[in-house]
């Protein structure tokens, strides 16, 4: 995993800093139209990306990895040796694998994607078809695996490879002597765009990935001196409604063989691009925006680590990683000119953003709620903006600049509703196919099968994606927001059409197959709900048209205010508030929590008389990364109690532990709150019932949590009540005390009698008690 992510910042550190470049008129080989072609190449990388990830979960480092070195190490050749010996043959490798793929007609019909692009930059380094990735990525694995090649010289050639795609195809501008020193040996821009030409004859040489010994040695090598390029792409293809993106994913079955050449539409030798240069009042602004966005970024660090964090572990929000591109893109390209014919107005209602920004990062620290520090994040992002092009250009931007909120994770709020209307979509199919069914809960029976409706089965993943997409290209065809929202909208009725069809699927084929299916094939119905929601995402948006410009869209007064120099600074001030409120707060909690007294002592459990005697040792387990102790006693074979108390430095409860032993078998079926009364004294439960995967078994979980004599099933209202005795210096005594039940619970009133007792001794330290009188409950 560590490689994978490697080689994703190795893409988009190193094809950013191209991009970059590329924007840079002085760099360029060539000006470029965006002709949506930009759009088209991002957009098949995204696709290739996902249809890969699905397909194929681990890539070649990761089957090198996994099994023993091959015939290279029996030889006994040196770790050097082999490196050099792994990356040649991988060389050899892809020069004859890309050479077939133009002789071969069928292979050709997936690689001329690739071919068909009609200028050249660094975007068209990742422009390869779905059908091109799946036949190249399983022989490549197929070939490692069957040399057992080391997963070190593998790692190197993969980084090497994507380095060199990049900078062979990018439109920068190489002094010439550089280049012909470089081709020498290695693959180079010049050397590559030979490849890239119109002409047959050309673009049947030059097949090198990073040498071009293999060129040179076999015939197809062509020297750039020797050669002129008419045009880049094809003699066919080559129409502007060729660069649309559904275009483009069907140009391998629009293909035919000895297809006539057309009329060429795109012309590569472009009129000089007028560029609208940097202004005094925007370069000011984006340097004192940039250095408050740097103050801002580093003091924020660890909330923003945080953040990327969760994007890479949960799948619903993997889409995150593409909303700073996509922003700089729109920012920095697709409307830089109506930008810059603004004249930014350093703005105050930044900093007071930005103070109640900070306001709600100290309040979510205290509580420890990291959905309300990632929203500040984003809020000091929002207000360090408004400082710096003020709040009209702002407004008017702020379809663009809401992108930066689908960073934050925030689409668990929809996981409950997605989850009752996968459940409801079920038993509306189930009715119109008259399959025999009932539901209770989560749990869905069909004939002799049994569903259960996890999280996974809510279609999550699918509404996040398809709604950042929706947006992200509504923003590029519309300025209303109503408009741009709505679109967004629309993609989330698809992800929810796509997640319906999915689970569908699945139930009908076991109806019709008599079986029911393992989760591991539900991927296969994930690949054609996915495959299906990219369809009908892309359909639509091929078919709007985007809004016609009715010329500059003015958002403030070109003319400058005398006696307003000192507002330049605010993103700054903006940027020093930052460091002056939230990183002092992060160095008084850390203080704090380094001068938290040390919890590794074990807390013993005074008598063990009346407990199960397979239990002969109990005692509290402190857990110091948590700062929490935990307590877990066996009553009978029915029924166990787990108590976890935070001790001094404890931030969170962590909540792992609710869940029954053996977690990857049971499957949650369904959550309530259940208030339950006892004389004066009332709780509210949080009830979960678990169904284990291939039997009957049932398990119940109750839990609440407490802090003094206040108890409450709410996590928020929890972590409110211990972030306020933080503030207070209170010192109550929190925890969670939790009842696992095999079979059938037993009557809610004696859970509050042994939750009130339970609470009592914990609060007083005098457990024996509760020890004698706990075999009634």
């Amino acid at each position: 995993m560590v490689f994978e992510n490697l080689l994703v910042v190795t893409l988009f550190s190193i094809g950013g800093g191209i991009f970059l470049l590329e924007r840079v008129p002085l760099c360029q080989r060539q000006r470029i139209k965006r002709n949506g072609r930009w759009t088209t190449n991002l957009g098949i990388l995204v696709i290739g990306s996902i249809v890969l990830a699905l397909c194929f979960p681990v890539g070649p480092y990761a089957i090198a990895e996994m099994q023993p070195h091959g015939f290279l190490s029996s030889m006994e050749i040196p770790l050097g040796g082999q490196f050099v010996l792994v990356f040649l043959l991988l060389d050899f490798w892809r020069y004859w694998e890309h050479r077939i793929f133009h002789k071969v007609s069928l292979l050709w019909r997936a690689h001329l994607v690739h071919h068909s692009d009609t200028f050249i930059d660094v975007t068209t380094a990742e422009r390869h078809h779905p059908f091109e990735a799946l036949i190249t990525t399983p022989l490549a694995l197929m070939l490692v695996f069957a040399l057992g090649l080391p997963a070190e010289g593998v790692g190197i050639y993969l980084l090497a490879a994507i380095a060199s795609s990049l900078w062979v195809h990018s439109n920068l501008r190489f002094p010439s002597v550089f280049d012909s020193a470089l081709r020498i040996l290695v693959v180079t821009p010049a050397v590559h765009l030979i490849h890239h030409s119109s002409t047959q004859q050309q673009t049947d040489s030059n097949y090198g990935s990073i040498l071009t010994v293999w060129d040179r040695l076999f015939g197809t090598y062509i020297d750039p001196a020797n050669v002129h390029i008419p045009y880049f792409g094809l003699e066919y293809f080559h129409k502007k409604r060729d660069t649309t993106l559904l275009r483009t994913l069907l140009q391998p079955v629009l293909y035919r063989k000895n297809m006539p050449s057309s009329v060429r539409e795109i012309q590569p030798e472009l009129p000089s691009i007028k560029t609208t240069a940097l202004s005094y009042e925007w370069q000011q602004a984006l340097l004192y925006g940039g250095m408050g966005l740097v103050l801002a970024s580093l003091t924020m660090w660890p909330t923003f680590v945080s953040l990327v964090s969760l994007w890479s572990s949960s799948e619903p929000y993997q889409y995150a990683w593409l909303v700073l591109p996509f922003l700089i893109y729109a920012l920095g390209w697709h409307y830089r000119d109506e930008l810059l014919a603004l004249s930014p107005q350093a703005d105050p209602l930044g900093i007071a953003v930005t103070a109640g920004a900070i306001i709600l990062w100290l309040i979510a620290a205290v509580v420890q709620i990291n959905l309300g520090m990632y929203a500040a994040f984003v809020l000091v992002l929002q207000g360090i903006l408004i400082s710096v092009v003020g709040r009209h250009i702002w407004w008017q931007l702020f379809p663009l600049f809401a992108l930066l909120f689908f960073m934050i994770p925030s689409g668990d709020v929809l996981q409950l509703p997605l989850r009752i209307l996968t459940v409801m979509a079920i038993d509306w199919f189930a009715n119109i196919t008259n399959l025999p069914h009932s539901i209770d809960g989560f749990v869905i029976y069909i004939g002799a099968n049994r569903y259960v409706v996890i999280e996974a089965c809510s279609g999550l993943t699918f509404v996040m994606l398809a709604m950042f997409l929706a947006y992200s290209w509504g923003t590029l065809l519309y300025h209303s927001m109503s408009k741009v929202i709505g679109l967004a909208l629309l993609g989330g009725l698809l992800g929810i059409a796509a997640n319906v069809l999915r689970v569908n699927m699945i139930i009908w084929l076991d109806w019709i197959n008599g079986t029911q299916m393992s989760l591991a094939e539900h991927g296969d119905m994930q690949l054609i709900a996915l495959i299906f929601l990219l369809g009908a995402l892309f359909l639509t948006v091929y078919r709007l048209q985007p809004e016609v410009k009715t010329g500059n869209r003015p958002c403030s007064d070109k003319t400058q205010l005398s006696g307003q120099s000192m507002k330049g600074y605010m993103p700054l001030v903006a940027g020093l508030l930052v460091v002056c409120t939230v990183g002092l707060a992060q160095l008084i909690m850390s203080i704090s929590e380094a001068e938290s007294p040390s919890s590794s002592a074990e807390l013993a459990f005074v008598s063990t008389d009346n407990f199960s005697a397979a239990q002969s040792n109990i005692n509290w387990v402190v857990d110091e990364k948590t700062k929490t102790s935990t307590l877990n006693l066996v009553l009978d074979s029915d029924l166990e109690v787990m108590i976890v108390q935070a001790l001094p430095g404890n931030k969170k409860l962590s909540e792992s532990g609710l869940v029954p032993k053996g977690n990857h078998d049971w499957r949650e079926a369904n959550i309530a709150s259940r208030l339950a009364c006892l004389q004066e004294h009332c709780i509210n439960f949080m009830h979960t019932t678990w169904n284990r995967s291939g039997s009957d078994d049932v398990q119940h979980i109750f839990y609440a949590y407490h802090v003094g004599n206040y108890i409450t099933d709410s996590k928020l209202i929890y972590r409110v009540a211990t972030g306020w005795n933080r503030l207070t210096g209170a010192n109550q005594k929190a925890g969670l005390i939790s009842f696992f039940f095999a079979g059938k619970p037993p009557a809610l009133e004696k859970l509050v009698d042994a939750y009130m007792q339970i609470q009592t001794a914990h609060r007083q330290n005098n457990w024996d008690k509760w020890l004698i009188e706990s075999r009634d409950i």
